[in-house]
């Protein structure tokens, strides 16, 4: 394999002699074991060759209770950091390192070099600079990707670390100058394994950092659990912000954990949504100390008692609203009121009936007290209309059991699932049809 080489300034210009540099299978024992993976690039005298050093050292660089390795340890600022993953219960690969990053720096490559040595995940992580090198590092040493598990060991990588050097994209190395992600989102394709153990508490944070990456996940309690699914939460939460991804812990049975696109959207959900009636419940609505909402591991995968599944993944749903500047102008946030607006409607709805029974015909659905459509716009493509119900309660169920159903078909020439017309509700910031 190429490695490129860091010109030394401390090395004698009259010496044939490099400085001692520390075992390559300090950094990436795989090479010494005929492991054909992603490695970094050193500078400087380095020996592929070395031999790898004896098992107690490695002990030694995997318990956090040990102290730390010299080796391993560099106190100079770098633009690479090397990541210890001390009990990793659950799998992590490059997808993860790069959520748990988020948009407080640019991340350009990450590696994983070590996966379960004595329950740790060795990684590293390059970055743009030394300036966005240090401040994940100030964010993520000491935290806790999942509560009580995936416990992050941050440092600076050997200074002679330049390059990380990446063969492929995928779960052990990706480059993501090559395919740059949507941020906080799993690229399409990327397969992810495990997800969150059902243990996952909510108050945690005694390792976490005050000073951390977003939290973008909430933890929804008093859920009515005869009625409530991932969709449903969708349908009532998109209405703020983008949903990611949904997730019904086994450990409460009325609590799901929910993955916004970003910090703002979520304490848009709490703001709006704290303490509303749903299904004669009480929401209560927290942020999350939990980084991430992941799939659960396959033999985890499960359809709760209501026959809805327990999971579902909406990161690449295209009834995200807020995923462009244009889309968030189109889209007001406030609070819930009895007064729906309702729009995408086909052109051939004439009346106010028409509008009412999209209500009626659904099970379980509050019926409105009356509905009013608007006149269409010249070439417009759909119409658009209000609904009030007897209260804010009914109208916030109508809402998640209506919001996005299938209305039939747009009148296209293309032939693809763009031509469903769904409808789209939101609380209107009126408080009744006048």
């Amino acid at each position: 394999m190429n490695v490129e080489y860091r010109s030394d300034p401390d090395k004698d210009e009259h010496s044939n002699t490099a400085p001692v540099m520390p075992p390559y299978s300090t950094y990436c024992p795989m090479a010494n074991v005929g492991v054909q993976g992603p490695l970094p690039e050193f500078g400087g005298g380095f020996n592929l060759n070395t031999p790898m050093p004896p098992a107690p050292a490695f002990q030694s660089i995997a318990s956090p209770t040990n102290g730390r390795n010299p080796a391993f340890v560099n106190n100079r600022p770098n633009h690479i950091l090397m990541v210890f993953v001390h009990n990793a219960i659950y799998p992590i690969n490059t997808s993860i390192l790069h959520r748990v990053v988020g948009g407080s720096a640019r991340l350009v490559r990450a590696i994983i070099l070590k996966k379960k040595l004595l329950d740790t995940v060795e990684a590293m992580m390059e970055f743009e600079s030394i300036c966005d090198a240090s401040r994940i590092k100030e964010r993520l040493d000491g935290a806790a990707i999942y509560t009580g598990c995936c416990l992050l060991e941050v440092h600076f990588a050997y200074e002679r670390v330049f390059k990380l050097r990446v063969p492929k994209n995928c779960e052990d190395s990706w480059d993501f100058t090559v395919e740059e992600p949507a941020s906080q989102r799993i690229r399409p394709g990327f397969k992810r394994k495990l997800e969150a153990s059902d243990y996952e508490e909510i108050v945690d944070g005694a390792r976490a950092k005050i000073d951390r990456p977003e939290r973008c996940v909430l933890a929804v309690f008093e859920l009515n659990m005869d009625m409530m699914s991932p969709e449903r939460i969708f349908n009532l939460f998109c209405v703020y912000g983008d949903v990611l991804r949904v997730r019904f812990t086994k450990a409460k049975g009325d609590m799901a954990l929910v993955e916004m696109s970003s910090e703002a959207q979520a304490m848009n959900v709490i703001e709006h949504l704290d303490h509303s009636f749903v299904f004669r419940r009480a929401l209560r609505i927290r942020l999350s100390h939990q980084l991430l909402v992941l799939e659960p591991l396959s033999c985890e995968k499960a359809i709760m008692a209501n026959g809805f599944p327990c999971f579902q993944d909406f990161s690449n749903s295209s009834k995200h609203r807020f995923s462009s500047p244009s889309k968030s102008m189109k889209n007001m946030i406030v609070p819930p009121s009895r007064l729906l607006h309702a729009f995408n409607l086909p052109l051939d709805f004439d009346t106010n009936q028409d509008l009412i029974a999209i209500f009626a015909s659904r099970r379980g659905v509050p019926e409105p007290n009356k509905a009013k459509m608007n006149f269409p716009k010249e070439r417009a493509h759909a119409r658009s209309g209000f609904v009030e119900f007897r209260s804010t309660a009914a109208a916030v169920e109508a809402l998640i059991l209506c919001n996005h159903a299938v209305l039939g078909e747009r009148t296209s020439n293309n032939n693809n699932n763009n031509n469903v017309r769904v409808l789209k509700l939101c609380f209107s910031i009126k408080d009744r049809i006048v």
